[in-house]
């Protein structure tokens, strides 16, 4: 889990530093900590 969301915050980062055309993504990086958090208790 926390090699995917390190993934997604690589890519939210470039798209962050060099924005495609149109509208603001809205988007930053996730907290890696707080969602290994939440997938363990969800997961129970």
């Amino acid at each position: 889990m926390r090699r995917i969301v390190t993934e997604i915050n690589e890519k939210i980062t470039k798209m962050l530093l060099m924005p495609p055309p149109g509208p603001p993504l809205g988007r930053r990086p996730y907290d890696a900590d707080e969602v290994v958090r939440e997938w363990r208790l969800r997961r129970g």
